[in-house]
């Protein structure tokens, strides 16, 4: 889902279920425990002597940033409950006045990151003002059952068929590579035995003359996962060559080919040229016109611009709003657009994107980052 919905309303959302249940065509609720069992059994007795929720401008801003005396887990649970919390607090209540409020601030989080400004607008209230809302709201968190009634949805028309060997094989094959990488992280030692598996179904079909250009595709990417970039590009230079592929097989192509030339290129200290910047963006905008869109297309879009000997227009820069919103906490893009922007004279674009890195920033170094360039190209950054 892009944007990424924000992470305080994943974990919050996610949360409900543990406290679900079905009965006909309602859904239930129910009740939800606040930090822990002994602080639930303090909130029911006397909310006054319960561990009260951090500011909500505070929660948002900073995250599950530990604080001075606080363990890394003890920090988790209190900020995790309180998500779940602020999700219940945003569906409660009597012909629920906050949960269209609660939609537009989770679209909105989403695309623009945190800000007073946007609670306020999405609300109606301000920050503080919500604070005493939610602390009263807490006991009803505890001790009440929210009912949905669910809509009728029509079943869908499948229609099947058989796979082809081709179908087979890249499924097969690339199912084998993503148990490469878990393997790796679990059991480095059975690592090489999986890629070999993942490996011999693949090639299998290759020496069977399969060579549809998605299951090449897979193939490159085996390699690529396996450090063989080498032969990957190979491969993805004739998958390529004979029609669409995935997204991140074009993205690594265009990276491949980017590897290659960064060498002469630092060697001679000069730039891309530009048939060398296209042979790399051809991929990337093959990527960009795909589905699902990948971050990486646009970073290395960025890159791309920021090595040419050609200066990228506002019109070209544009694409890197578009990559922006769909991943507008990813911090490198974030970054690369807001300086391309300041380096090509568009000073009122960079400010804005590095107001939108500032506000998304996870660390204070770079949130100073992100506030010095706001401040260099004439913006004023949000509280």
């Amino acid at each position: 889902r892009l944007p990424a919905l924000p992470a305080w309303f994943v974990g919050g959302f996610l949360t409900q279920y543990e406290h679900v249940t079905y009965e006909g065509e309602e859904i239930r609720l129910e009740p939800i425990e606040w930090i822990s069992r002994d602080a639930t059994s303090q909130l029911k007795k006397d909310p006054k002597t319960a561990p009260a929720p951090m500011p909500l401008a505070e929660f948002f801003v900073r995250g599950a940033e530990p604080r001075e005396g606080e363990s890394r887990g003890e920090l988790l649970r209190r900020w995790q409950s309180q998500a779940a919390a602020f999700v219940r607090w945003g569906l409660d209540g009597k012909d629920a006045p906050r949960r269209e409020a609660l939609w537009r601030f989770v679209e909105r989080s989403a695309a623009e990151g945190y800000s007073d400004r946007l609670f306020e607008a999405c609300f109606g209230l301000t920050p503080a003002a919500a604070d005493a809302q939610f602390a009263a709201h807490l006991i009803n968190v505890v001790t009440k059952t929210t009912t949905f009634r669910i809509r009728h949805v029509p079943e869908p028309d499948l229609r099947l068929r058989d796979a082809t060997e081709a179908e087979i094989a890249r499924i097969k094959g690339d199912l084998e590579r993503m148990e490469v990488t878990f393997v790796k992280d679990s059991f480095p030692a059975a690592a090489p035995r999986y890629l070999e598996q993942a490996r011999r179904t693949l090639i299998r079909a290759y020496e069977r003359d399969v060579r549809e250009p998605q299951f090449l595709a897979v193939l490159g990417l085996c390699e690529v996962d396996a450090g063989n970039d080498a032969d990957a590009r190979t491969y993805l230079e004739k998958a390529i060559r004979l029609g669409p592929i995935r997204p991140r097989a074009a993205c690594e192509l265009a990276r491949l080919r980017l590897a290659e030339l960064r060498g002469p290129l630092a060697l001679a200290d000069t730039k891309l040229e530009p048939a060398q910047a296209v042979s790399v963006l051809e991929p990337l905008f093959a990527a960009r016109a795909a589905e699902p869109p990948q971050g990486e297309v646009y970073e290395l879009i960025a890159e791309v611009w920021r090595m040419s000997k050609t200066p990228p227009t506002r019109g070209h820069l544009a694409v890197l709003d578009e990559g922006v919103r769909f991943f507008p906490r990813r911090t490198r893009l974030v970054r690369l657009a807001a300086e391309l922007y300041e380096r090509h004279g568009f000073a009122p674009e960079a400010a804005a994107m590095a107001e939108l890195g500032r506000r998304g920033a996870t660390d204070d170094e770079t949130r100073n980052y992100f506030t010095e360039l706001v401040r260099r190209n004439g913006g004023q950054a949000e509280k």
